[in-house]
């Protein structure tokens, strides 16, 4: 894929990528293209704006997925290739894990937010269902009221796109419309709640979503060393310069090991409340409090091989342990 594209021409990490690489090239040795590191090839893979054969029920006319959620409501059943009638499994869940992460664009409003595979039958190949999934997380803990239709809702000033019903969802940055709840299904709503809810307690845990954003400092540890400064502060000559060497010597092995810190306290700490204050809301009355006291957070039983896809799955459970070890060594 192109180093330089749309989305990364002006990008000054991109652009010094690419200068470093073609140092000395000329012409036709030029690098211009490369792997996408921190993507995830999965297989079959489509934007969601390609599943053009989608309906309410088994039976009907059939539309777009993006001209029914710009209507208002989410498809349950789509057609694929040609004749087959599948259930559309994941959307509610992955509307519900937007809402969770402040994200406003989790389809995007051109649908190439998020997609979709074809699940099939491993004898015949037969297709049984749709499942969908989510591959750009870019607008994600979007808390203002710039793009985020919810946030302009809580606002006592007059917002053009703030939402009629709190319950409504937003799924694209640049699209006015937005998914109506009274207009779901008692199973869309369900399932929407169910992982709501599941989401809501799973980040309760405070050691859970420290290291969701810190990792156990491995971004820490990634970054560059540093304390080769203190090599010039000798300056005078004699013992008082070799004296600074060693200084910065030993400034720089202790860098080796410690790294730079950026994901300090002062940091993480207001992201972090932003960020619970934010899911608190989600469960306010207005919102969705009634709903979630009426449901449990134990999911519908679909289950999804995603090793099939190449796509990454992590249990809840496994990322607790996860987190829970990174706390103790710390």
């Amino acid at each position: 894929m192109p180093i330089l594209n749309d989305y990364t021409r002006k990008n000054e990490l991109a652009l010094a990528v690419e200068h470093h690489l073609n140092h000395g090239r000329d012409g036709d040795r030029k690098i211009v293209k490369g792997v996408y590191l921190l993507s995830r090839w999965m297989d079959d893979y489509h934007d969601i704006c390609e599943l053009a054969e989608c309906r309410r029920t088994m039976a009907g006319d059939t539309q777009p997925f993006l001209k029914c959620v710009e209507e208002g409501w989410v498809p349950a059943f789509a057609r694929v290739e040609g004749t087959t009638v599948v259930p559309i499994y994941g959307v509610m869940e992955v509307l519900a894990a937007s809402r969770l992460l402040a994200d406003p664009d989790v389809l995007g409003g051109s649908g190439r937010n998020a997609g979709f595979v074809v699940e099939r039958d491993a004898a015949s190949g037969k297709p049984l269902a749709v499942r969908v999934v989510k591959i750009d997380a870019g607008a994600a803990f979007s808390f203002g009221a710039e793009y985020n239709q919810f946030a302009q809702s809580l606002t006592m000033l007059p917002v053009g796109n703030a939402l009629e019903d709190k319950k409504d969802l937003q799924f694209g940055n640049m699209q006015p419309k937005t998914i109506r709840w009274a207009s779901l299904s008692p199973t869309q709503q369900q399932d929407f709640a169910r992982a709501l809810r599941g989401g809501l307690d799973l980040l309760g845990d405070a050691d859970f979503v420290r290291f969701l954003i810190c990792r156990g400092g491995l971004f820490d540890q990634a970054a560059t060393t540093y304390g080769q400064g203190d090599n010039q502060q000798g300056g005078g000559g004699g013992d008082h310069q070799q004296g600074g060497a060693q200084q910065g010597a030993q400034g720089a092995q202790g860098a080796g090991k410690r790294g730079r810190v950026v994901l300090t306290p002062a940091v993480v700490a207001p992201f972090e409340n932003v960020w619970k204050r934010y899911r608190e809301l989600q469960a306010m009355e207005v919102v969705y409090g009634t709903v979630l006291a009426g449901v449990d957070a134990v999911p519908r039983p679909v289950p999804f091989d995603s090793k099939k896809f190449g796509a990454a799955r992590l249990r809840p459970e496994d990322a607790v342990l996860a987190a829970a070890s990174a706390a103790a060594a710390q």
